[in-house]
């Protein structure tokens, strides 16, 4: 996949499979998969942050992994990486560890589960992990907002002539978010239209963070000016509805570029 070539790589350290006092401790919820950033720890120049994993569900897991986003403290989507748990049986509870070379845990924010990548078992439907799928943290706050559907331009990086745009969704409502899409203006310094695109936002758990980037090729970013999000063109929200959907959304840019609506 296109996202890993220019990411550092979230290299697996440790996997350990908890005694039964501790799974003991740790609740396995049934047709759920619960995944939890539990712990972080400095060790030799990286920082090492341990996820727990449970399986609620019916399936023993043969192939699991995911995307996750490490923020920095700033609140910028600083690293896209890859998290795999390979084995994951049915009503298991594990811990993997994994180290974020070259970064201290001092420097790490907000770790968010993007992503499932792979979910794989007999007879199982792959959407089921993603459907299913509970994420939670011990080493952030979750900066959802509730009511509020928070859509920030988070990020700018120019490669190649090309510019990258991060944009992160936080879903603050009761729902989920189904296929977030709009229709968007790129202008450039000047005012000037320079290109109009389609941005898909994704789907968004209800109380979740999404981060997503697209690529703006033969746009240099500092030959771009704001952002207008000039049409939604599907936001949907279970039954509260496209209108309800819309309603919540507010906009936001930690960039030098201005994001509007």
């Amino acid at each position: 996949m296109t996202f890993f070539r220019q990411i550092s790589p979230l290299i697996a350290a440790l996997s350990l499979a908890m005694g039964a006092s501790a799974a003991g401790a740790q609740q396995v919820v049934p047709g759920r998969l619960g995944i939890e950033a539990n712990a972080k720890e400095d060790v030799d120049g990286a920082c090492r942050v341990s996820f727990l994993a449970t399986n609620g569900l019916d399936e023993n897991l043969y192939k699991l992994s995911f995307e996750a986003v490490v923020f920095d403290k700033a609140g910028e989507a600083a690293q896209f990486t890859l998290l795999e748990f390979t084995e994951l049986n049915k009503g298991a509870v594990r811990v993997r560890q994994f180290d974020l070379r070259g970064r201290s845990c001092d420097d790490v924010g907000q770790v968010v589960v993007n992503r499932t990548l792979t979910c794989e078992a007999v007879g199982l439907d792959p959407s089921a992990c993603a459907q299913n799928l509970d994420v939670t943290s011990r080493i952030s706050t979750n900066e959802v907002t509730e009511g509020q559907v928070a859509i920030e331009l988070n990020r700018l990086e120019s490669f190649e002539g090309s510019c990258r745009l991060t944009f992160v969704t936080r879903n603050g409502l009761s729902q989920p978010i189904a296929g977030m899409m709009a229709e968007t203006v790129l202008f450039d310094p000047n005012g000037g239209v320079a290109k109009m695109t389609m941005f898909e936002l994704g789907d968004v758990a209800a109380g979740q963070t999404r981060v997503r980037r697209y690529e703006v090729t033969g746009n240099a970013c500092d030959g771009l000016g704001n952002v207008l999000i000039n049409q939604w063109q599907t936001c949907e929200a279970g039954d509260l509805g496209e209108e309800a959907c819309t309603a919540a959304i507010t906009l936001s840019s930690r960039t030098a570029l201005g994001l509007l609506d």
